[in-house]
Order: C-alpha cells, then sequence, then structure tokens
C-alpha cells in the first residue's frame, strides 16, 4: 500500500473532529479555513477552538466581518493574542470584497497578496479550502516528514520536496489535514506514539535511528525581566478611567490601554516616566509573562478632574473591557475593581 493511501486511510478514521473542517455540499469554506489558519498561528487548537466558534457566530462569513469595524474585530479578538492578526483579518475581508467580490482566490500567488497571509497560511488555504496540491509545511508536518525519511534538521524547501509523493492528487486536502494530525496527535515531539501511527513500517528514523525519537527536550531559555510603568486615572465625576488607543503596530496594536511607559531591560531607566504627574500614588506591581520575556508592571493611581497629558478618552470600565488586553484586565482587576 503506498504512503498517501496509508495517510488517508488513517485520517478518514482518526480525524480531528474540528469546527472549521465541516463541509458544504462535500467542500471546505474557505472563509471558516482562512479564519482558523490565522487565529492558529502561534497558537494552539484547544486555545483556539472557543475564539473561532465565538468570532463565527458574530460573523459567519466574510461579507459580515467586512462591514464591521476594526474596533468591534479587535474586542472579539481580545485574549487571543498577536493582535496584528486581527488587524490583518480585518484589512484582508474589505480587499477580497473590494478586488475579488467576496469570493477567495485559490491560487497561491494570489493568497500571498493578502495582509497576513504567508507562504505556510496560503498553501494551507489552498490544499484545504480549494483541494489544490500546495506543499503547505506546518511544524508538525516538518516534523512528520523529516523522520519518515531520516532527514533531520533540513529547510522546509527540502520537506516539500519529499512531500510531493505523499500528497495525493485526488485528496491533497485531506491528505495536508492528514499529516498535520499524525503529527499533533501520534508524532509529538517527545514521547511520540510509534505504535499508533499507520506510517511506522515507512519510518526510517524509527528503523534506524530510533534514539532520535527520545532526544530529550531542549531546556528552554530563562526569560528575560522586563519593567515598566501603568498609571490609572480616575475622573472624580462620574469615576470613569482614562483610557489611550495603542499605535496598530507593536503587540498589543489597536486595542485600549492605561497610559503606560516603554518596557525596558533597566529599571533605572523607567525614572523619567510620570516625573511630572502630580500626586502619583503607587499602588503596587503586576507580573505578566510572555512569550519571550517577563513584564513586571508598577501601577501608579491618580485621581484628576480632567486629563489631557495623552491622546486619550474617558472611558467606562464597563464600555473598555472588551477592547482591553489581559495585561489591561489584570492591571484594571486587581486595582480599580
Amino acid at each position: 500500500m503506498k504512503i498517501n493511501t496509508k495517510i488517508l486511510k488513517w485520517y478518514d478514521l482518526e480525524k480531528r473532529d474540528l469546527p472549521w473542517r465541516n463541509r458544504v455540499k462535500g467542500n471546505m469554506d474557505p472563509y471558516l479555513i482562512w479564519i482558523s489558519e490565522i487565529m492558529l498561528q502561534q497558537t494552539t487548537v484547544n486555545a483556539v477552538i472557543p475564539y473561532f466558534n465565538k468570532f463565527i457566530k458574530v460573523y459567519p462569513n466574510i461579507f459580515k466581518l467586512a462591514n464591521s469595524s476594526l474596533e468591534d474585530v479587535l474586542i472579539l479578538w481580545a485574549g487571543l493574542g498577536y493582535y496584528a492578526r486581527a488587524r490583518n483579518l480585518y484589512k484582508c475581508s474589505q480587499i477580497i470584497i473590494k478586488n475579488y467580490n467576496g469570493i477567495f482566490p485559490y491560487k497561491v500567488v494570489e493568497l500571498r497578496k493578502l495582509p497576513g497571509i504567508g507562504d505556510y497560511t496560503a498553501a494551507a488555504i489552498s490544499s484545504i479550502a480549494f483541494n489544490r496540491v500546495s506543499f503547505a509545511v506546518d511544524v508538525n508536518i516538518h516534523r512528520v516528514i523529516s523522520r519518515l525519511f531520516n532527514e533531520h534538521n533540513i529547510s522546509n524547501k527540502e520537506i516539500k520536496f519529499f512531500m510531493k509523493n505523499l500528497i495525493s492528487d485526488i485528496r491533497p486536502g485531506d491528505s495536508t489535514e492528514a499529516l498535520m494530525d499524525i503529527g499533533s496527535q501520534i508524532c509529538k515531539k517527545t514521547l511520540p506514539k510509534c505504535g499508533l501511527c499507520p506510517l511506522r513500517k515507512d519510518c526510517l528514523t524509527l528503523k534506524f535511528n530510533h534514539k532520535k525519537l527520545n532526544e530529550k527536550k531542549m531546556i528552554k531559555k530563562k526569560k528575560v525581566n522586563k519593567y515598566g510603568k501603568c498609571i490609572i486615572i480616575k475622573r472624580l465625576l462620574d469615576k470613569h478611567i482614562y483610557f489611550i488607543r495603542l499605535p496598530e503596530k507593536g503587540l498589543f496594536g489597536g486595542m485600549l490601554s492605561l497610559p503606560v511607559s516603554e518596557w525596558v531591560t533597566k529599571k533605572e531607566s523607567l525614572s523619567k516616566f510620570f516625573k511630572n504627574k502630580g500626586l502619583l500614588k503607587f499602588n503596587g506591581e503586576i507580573k505578566h509573562e510572555f512569550s519571550h520575556f517577563k513584564l513586571i508592571l508598577y501601577i501608579y493611581y491618580i485621581e484628576d478632574k480632567k486629563f489631557s497629558e495623552f491622546d486619550g478618552k474617558w472611558i467606562s470600565i464597563e464600555r473598555a473591557r472588551p477592547q482591553l488586553s489581559s495585561l489591561m484586565k489584570k492591571v484594571i482587576d486587581k486595582f480599580v475593581i
């Protein structure tokens, strides 16, 4: 039995039940595949599923999404992180409506022109949504193929060469998702379940380089500490809080935020921030972990009748909350509510 036949036979029996895999008249919905692939960038499947379901309930098609506002999209995205994805998602929806009459292009070269869609995402949409032979290489597929052929430390370009013999010409989309599922469910980075793998008889690493499957997990580098200052400004009249809108570029781009300093690696660099802001009261600190660093944020508080030093607005906590990052929600919950 050919390897691509084994892959598809296993997939038909064992594939994951994921909400974006729902078919309409036998076909995948490009809109659902696109939303899922953008959400899955740097985020796990289990974390994405509830956000995906909530998002699709509000925006069931690309027309609803394009006719919304960026602010509403960011509110719905809050908590998922990497907010540039949401901004690109919104921009992309408008381009597809304007330039493609709401119909997704199926060619990789056209998809790559769209905001937020790189090589992998373009190939994944083309393959999964349109059942075209495109070689989408994520970390799971890379791991499966490098182990299958006992070719470790090879590039994505080389992986695509090997994929030519694994992707079915008739069901390329299912072949791609099958390889993803095998990598995610069976051919794991550590403690792979080789006994359950449909490719165990073909795996050259299992045959000739078994120790490679049991390599110890790399020790994670210790995260660096960064420091910042944040100020809570409350208006006496109605207890509204002063919020700023962050620039579109950046970690929490486009989200509402309390006024904050830059985040620096040396605490001494923070001394100038809020130096002349009147009677500031130090409230405490918040610790928050990001993928590559830990943030220690020092929180200050002041009550004021009016404030115009930053370009912001007085907003009630109830109205602002859906537009806040998880970090700002943590600050609000600990020091305001």
